[in-house]
């Protein structure tokens, strides 16, 4: 998958954005729950895992929702999930939210980093950041965010 090419077309892309966006920690999970009350604002019937972003308090609890939504929608895209996780820790480094010994952490946490950073998890330790937070590599983010915040979001909830 191109990251650059990803759109979000229905619920299920929108939670895999929001869920990478968190656990890339881009977005705290306050973030998220603010996010979600917004958004629940300008839905006619939200669904309940939208209830559920509302009131999210910790990394725990978005586990829990994140399962519990994927379990109402069938087809999840999860293709490509760490590779988000992997763009958006690099767009909070560079935007200043993470430090980088923060930033290395999370990435040691995604079990997969190779494909956007070409390395294994055992490599990021002696990783020179600034190298990868190029717009190359987090222009894609950066474009679904603009995704996720957009007015327009409320239409893949149109016919649910």
């Amino acid at each position: 998958m191109q990251i650059e090419n990803w759109r979000i077309r229905s619920q299920e892309d929108l939670i895999c954005a929001v869920y990478a966006a968190v656990t890339g920690r881009y977005w705290t999970t306050e973030d998220l729950s603010d996010w979600a009350a917004e958004l629940l604002l300008q839905v006619e019937a939200p669904p309940e895992w939208l209830m559920d972003f509302v009131i999210i308090k910790g990394l725990d609890d978005l586990e829990n929702s994140f399962a519990k939504a994927y379990g109402a929608l069938r087809d999840m895209r999860l293709d490509g999930l760490e590779e988000f996780q992997v763009r958006f820790a690099l767009m909070a480094y560079q935007e200043g939210a993470l430090s980088e010994a923060n930033t290395k952490a999370v990435l040691a946490d995604i079990s997969d980093p190779g494909p956007v950073l070409e390395i294994t998890v055992e490599d990021v330790g002696g990783l020179c950041l600034d190298e990868w937070t190029t717009e190359d590599v987090i222009g894609g983010v950066r474009h679904l965010t603009g995704q996720i915040n957009s007015k327009q979001i409320v239409s893949v909830f149109e016919h649910c």
